[in-house]
């Protein structure tokens, strides 16, 4: 249930008058208040979770690097043992 301050139910009897187009105002202001601050909230958090993505794919990426040139040495040094086995036999 949603209760309604004293001074709009009174306005509300008088739409004509000056207090109710000062507090409509003022309810006004700060639901766009409201409604700014919740889009800024918003936009931070976008902002946040598209950094979040840039950090994870740039380490997940640095992982992948390091795991690959690994593997190509693994490759190489099994080449040469391979090479020198051959040339043994």
């Amino acid at each position: 249930m949603v209760t309604v301050p004293r001074q709009l139910g009174l306005a509300k009897r008088a739409r004509n008058t000056h207090v109710y187009r000062m507090l409509t105002k003022t309810g006004l202001q700060n639901r766009r208040a409201e409604f700014a601050a919740d889009a800024a909230k918003a936009m931070e958090e976008y902002l946040a979770e598209t950094e979040a993505v840039r950090v994870r794919t740039a380490r997940l990426r640095a992982l992948r690097l390091e795991r690959d040139a690994a593997a190509a040495e693994a490759a190489e040094q099994a080449k040469k043992v391979v090479a020198i086995k051959k040339k043994k036999c």
